[in-house]
């Protein structure tokens, strides 16, 4: 790729470069390269499309996403918005004029950034039939938002994931997931309020939940094995519960009802004991798993030796655990496969540079 871009890389982005794309992190970050032509764009500053969008195909010509971090004016008047498969608008933007242009049709994917009462106007919208993954993080829907977002009324008959960030969610919300005839199989539910009669919810009905964020919702042992036991959660693929106090009594549901479909699972800032670590990292429930983030969670040579030991997994997150030296060499040491795959983090803690430099 690296030679192909030298070569030809001049004739795919400067074109794009005189419409206002720059790159902010890494290099060519604003543009999405798929069998050499431009398949995605990234715009940080303000842009018209109304007013580029001609130019903005003629350049990108197989263009299906676009994301954009400031503000976007005229997008439904532009020719861009029917072509485009997936639309991120990190910046608020009004929802109403775009639910109601058919040139929306084509989109599967679209996170917006807006209002409380976006809910009513996305569900009742005949043009966005076709999403299969909607985000409306920090829209501050609460309870009744979500009732007519994924209530029997709602339009939205293809949607499978939903991202709710810091939506102002209660039980109740829960509730609605767990009744909802929507295709639903995703919910990120990160920093609301659902509790244990929201998580409860979950249970209802006829899902069968594929990945569930639940970070931060004051979610208590008994209730994570209630969900854990439930038909809906029996293809979990990944799990994250970070922030809730679960404590060793949710490790200990863990170990004895997680799914072994999962392959992902966020058990950091959880009040896991090290006892309790050792107790769900031995379960042979988590065989299969992948991903293992335990943030915050201490971890002495006993519980170090118990997660080394993890027989699939690659990726293991041990910020701000405390390791010393002992629990670094148990870890690296350990039978699992999981230090040959490589981490995804230092740890934090007591061991020397030394033995850290063993964990990559």
């Amino acid at each position: 790729m690296e030679a192909w871009l030298r070569e030809h890389g001049g004739a795919t982005f400067a074109p794009l470069r005189a419409l206002g794309l720059k790159d902010r992190y890494e290099p060519r970050d604003a543009v999405v390269l798929r069998l050499g032509l431009a398949s995605a764009v990234t715009f940080h500053d303000p842009v018209d499309l109304a007013a580029i969008g001609e130019a903005l195909l003629a350049a990108a010509p197989a263009l299906t996403e676009l994301r954009a971090f400031g503000a976007v004016a005229n997008l439904v008047d532009s020719p861009v918005l029917p072509r485009l498969r997936r639309l991120s608008l990190y910046a608020a933007h009004p929802v109403v004029a775009l639910a109601a242009s058919p040139a929306a049709a084509g989109l599967r994917g679209l996170r917006i950034r807006t209002g409380p009462k976006a809910a009513r106007v996305l569900a009742s919208s005949p043009h966005l039939a076709g999403l299969e993954e909607l985000d409306l993080g920090f829209a501050k829907l609460g309870d009744d938002g979500v009732r007519t977002l994924v209530g029997p009324d709602s339009r939205l008959s293809a949607l499978r994931r939903l991202d709710l960030l810091g939506c102002g969610l209660g039980p109740a919300a829960g509730v609605a997931f767990g009744a909802s005839r929507l295709p639903l199989e995703v919910l990120g539910l990160r920093s609301n309020r659902l509790g244990d009669d929201g998580v409860r919810g979950l249970t209802g009905g006829d899902h069968r939940w594929k990945e569930l964020e639940l970070s931060g919702n004051g979610v208590s042992p008994e209730a994570l094995e209630a969900l854990l036991r439930s038909p809906t959660a029996s293809q979990l693929a990944s799990l994250t519960l970070q922030g809730n106090p679960l404590g060793d009594g949710g490790a200990a549901a863990l170990a004895d009802h997680l799914p072994p479909t999962a392959r992902h699972l966020d058990l950091g800032r959880c009040d896991l004991t090290c006892p309790g670590l050792v107790r769900v990292s031995s379960s042979p429930r988590l065989a299969g798993l992948h991903g293992f983030w335990l943030m915050d969670t201490p971890v002495d040579a006993t519980a170090a030796a118990a997660i080394g030991a993890l027989p699939g997994a690659q990726r293991l997150s041990l910020y701000g655990c405390g390791l010393d030296d002992d629990a670094v060499g148990a870890l690296v040491s350990a039978d699992g496969p999981a230090w040959r795959c490589g981490t995804d983090s230092t740890p934090s803690g007591g061991c020397s540079s030394r033995t850290a430099r063993g964990l990559s």
